[in-house]
């Protein structure tokens, strides 16, 4: 049952004046670009007691086709809004940089075959309703810490074991968990609920001096059946420009993988064959240099594996199968 709940945790202003005066409208000013033949140290520059408030926006997108003598296909979509405040609470001398992290709202729409569901942290019932959503709720109103240095890796996620006693208090177990299985449940909510989170707020930058076309990777790895992934994400500075007093810095993105391990496995029921799985992704992001924050991302991603499975049915008759499994992941990071 512990894995089961963990597995649930696999995150224009327009203002019109009317007098005896003529419409005024404000332009943005975009001044000369200072930075455009320069270059500039692109790292975090926070200051303590700022305070930002978010809007993380997660679609996903999962159809699962399933071939053997018939078709069949299961299509899931989910679109998710995290309402995320933020606030610097200590920077060291070495701008190592401690944040109190606070999930103030939540909603989401959803469907499965043409079946909808759905949450929203402002309805009563969808709160009460602990059991269906607890990863939502578990989350909600929950504060945590992360600290990363300049480079925005973060190297340490903090109380999270407040909201894993919040799981266990919900009744998300079936038993009354040990010591070990609390602190593994709290491993699991800090590295696949809470850091995924945080790391699109504050990505990872270079850390160095950068100019227009300057790029810069960052790696990662993550599993995928039976392989290992690596994750190599390239970052490209496009442009500087200076908009209404701040220096912005426009980010694309580009994602690629290299995956390694077994095409094969086997268990009790049946024999697996896996293709090496495709992972694509791209994305724009926009971070303000002169505040030291992002203020917004978009943010693509598809996986495709495909599986052929040898099994037998129930009288005992070899039974080949192909599955296709495709989610397609929109990302998008807006600060409000």
């Amino acid at each position: 049952m512990l894995k089961k709940v963990i597995a649930l945790l696999f995150v224009t202003l327009l203002v019109a004046c009317s007098s005896d005066k003529k419409n005024e409208e404000k332009e943005t000013v975009v001044e000369k670009n200072p930075y455009a033949e320069t270059s500039i140290n692109l790292s975090y520059n926070l200051k303590q007691g700022d305070k930002f408030q978010y809007r993380l926006t997660t679609g996903t997108t999962q159809t699962q086709e399933l071939r053997s003598d018939t078709v069949m296909s299961i299509k899931t979509e989910r679109s998710e809004n995290y309402i995320v405040d933020t606030e610097v609470l200590r920077v060291t001398s070495d701008k190592q940089n401690a944040l109190k992290i606070t999930v103030s709202g939540i909603d989401m729409t959803g469907s499965m075959n043409g079946k909808n569901f759905s949450y929203d942290s402002k309805d009563k019932n969808s709160r009460k309703n602990t059991k269906e959503f607890p990863e939502y709720n578990i989350l909600l109103d929950s504060p945590f810490r992360i600290i990363f240095g300049p480079d925005g890796e973060i190297s340490n996620v903090l109380d999270g074991e407040k909201i894993a006693k919040k799981m266990i208090d919900f009744g998300g177990l079936d038993h009354s968990p040990t010591i070990e299985e609390k602190k593994y449940l709290e491993q699991q909510i800090n590295a696949n609920l809470l850091l995924p989170m945080c790391q699109q707020l504050y990505r990872k930058l270079p850390n160095k001096i950068v100019s227009i076309d300057s790029s810069w990777l960052v790696s990662y790895e993550s599993g995928i059946a039976t392989f290992k992934v690596t994750n190599n994400t390239k970052y490209t500075l496009k442009d500087i420009r200076v908009i209404d007093g701040d220096t912005l810095l426009y980010i694309d993105a580009d994602l690629s993988a290299v995956s390694e391990g077994k095409n094969t496995a086997k268990d009790e029921r049946a024999s697996y064959n896996f293709q090496d799985p495709k992972i694509l992704g791209k994305g724009k992001i926009v971070y303000n240099y002169s505040k030291g924050v992002f203020i917004s991302s978009s943010v693509s991603l598809t996986v495709e594996l495909i599986i052929q499975i040898s099994t037998k049915d129930e009288t005992g008759k070899d039974v080949n199968l192909l599955r296709r499994d495709i989610t397609v992941n929109n990302y998008k990071v807006e600060l409000l």
